[in-house]
């Protein structure tokens, strides 16, 4: 299962809708903290009662307070019952689409208006810049919610003093609307971290789950050309699944998209310089002891919590390997995959020329210095031109004199 938001989407109905229950809001980070307190401290977050606005696909589209939500449900029957929904070509659909319209609209570029661009859904219909959105004529342009006003703090449920009831409206526009995740604090979150050191390359991985506030420190074991980001994004998604978790997020869907190709067509990735740590997520994934694992893709330094949560230990893992509780095996001898494979070389040198002597001046064999062909097409065909030129061609031919004068 891919999710842009999981903690935030719901289960797509086709049609546009909103929800008005409680979300979690990550606090500001103390910007002038030392970055090992950063990495050391939890995020803390807050909770929040907002009115969530989804599209046709589920996904999140954005969010606002209650008492906005009332204001525009408010304008928007008045426009109803006045007939001035009747004037708009196309239909209006419903409340919520006209909600999506309204942060589909702000997303959008101002030079990309277009007042001829409609369609069957109101979250792609786009008026010019500055006119009011179909079915709100009569709604003044109201400032953008910068703080969600009915803020509450971590843990607890109670309301702020100064909160107001939103009893007037319905908290959904339909009884059955779903999350794909009914929490998110049991998602374990993974990450990777790649930083430099006195301009030496190091990396390390983490996992978080919030619900238990868990946390892994995983060191990767990379080395030379495994030595990257990449390794240590799967090595966060290995420990997950070897911990037996079922819920995982990744901000990187390319290797969801190589784990699904390492089940499906294993032989694609036999020469996959991340071969041997894909084939111990898939051998984890199968022995694991739950009956089925899913994979959440969420959006990267976005503020979602556990994903930041997540870099943030992956960081401190990189920065201090000795802290690490998970282990990931090397990858072939020093780092390299493919240390046991063998590749066509040339010669770099001549041994007649070239002979090596020992200290009793008593000749050794000779050892070469070797060069790698980079392919085995045009590289292959110059080197087997050079050595083997004559092939099986007649030296009494006047092609061969030709050929022997342009050297």
């Amino acid at each position: 299962m891919i999710s842009i938001q999981p903690a935030h989407s719901i289960q797509p109905t086709g049609h546009c809708e909103y929800w008005v229950h409680e979300v979690c809001h990550m606090d500001q980070i103390d910007q002038n903290a030392q970055p090992n307190e950063q990495e050391s401290q939890p995020i803390s977050y807050s909770t929040v009662l907002a009115a969530c606005v989804y599209g046709t696909d589920g996904k999140c589209k954005g969010m606002l307070t209650p008492e906005r939500l009332q204001i525009l449900r408010q304008k928007y029957n008045e426009a109803k019952s006045t007939g001035l929904h009747h004037n708009v070509s196309p239909p209006l659909q419903s409340f919520a689409s006209e909600l999506v319209g309204l942060f589909v609209r702000k997303a959008i570029p101002e030079a990309k208006w277009s007042t001829t661009r409609v369609s069957n859904d109101a979250h792609i219909r786009m008026p010019p810049l500055g006119a009011p959105p179909p079915g709100f004529n009569k709604l003044e342009r109201l400032k953008p919610d910068h703080l969600l006003v009915a803020k509450r703090h971590n843990r607890d449920t109670s309301l702020h003093p100064g909160q107001t009831t939103t009893t007037q409206i319905q908290d959904k526009s339909s009884p059955h609307l779903a999350l794909k995740v009914a929490d998110w604090k049991k998602i374990a979150y993974t990450g990777g971290s790649c930083i430099c050191r006195d301009h030496q390359q190091i990396i390390g991985a983490g996992v978080y789950i919030p619900d238990t506030n868990r946390i892994h420190h995983v060191n990767p074991n990379g080395s030379n050309i495994t030595n990257t980001v990449h390794r240590a994004e799967l090595a966060g998604i290995a420990a997950a699944v070897t911990h037996d978790y079922f819920l995982i997020a990744t901000d990187s869907e390319n290797f969801m998209r190589q784990i699904r190709k390492q089940i499906r067509y294993p032989e694609l990735h036999t020469y996959h310089i991340h071969h041997n740590l894909l084939e111990t997520i898939i051998k984890a994934i199968r022995n694991t002891a739950t009956l089925s694992i899913k994979f959440l893709k969420v959006k990267a330094h976005t503020g979602i919590i556990g994903n930041e949560r997540a870099d943030q230990i992956a960081k401190h893992a990189a920065k201090h390997p000795e802290v690490a509780d998970t282990g990931i095996k090397m990858a072939g001898h020093e780092g390299n995959p493919f240390h046991n494979i063998i590749w066509l070389a040339t010669s770099t040198d001549d041994p007649n020329i070239h002979p090596i002597i020992d200290n009793d001046n008593q000749s050794q064999p000779y050892q070469p210095h070797m060069r790698y062909l980079p392919n085995k097409r045009d590289a292959l065909q110059a080197h087997m031109h050079k050595v083997h030129k004559l092939g099986n061609s007649q030296t009494d031919t006047s092609y061969y004199t030709y050929y022997q004068n342009q050297e």
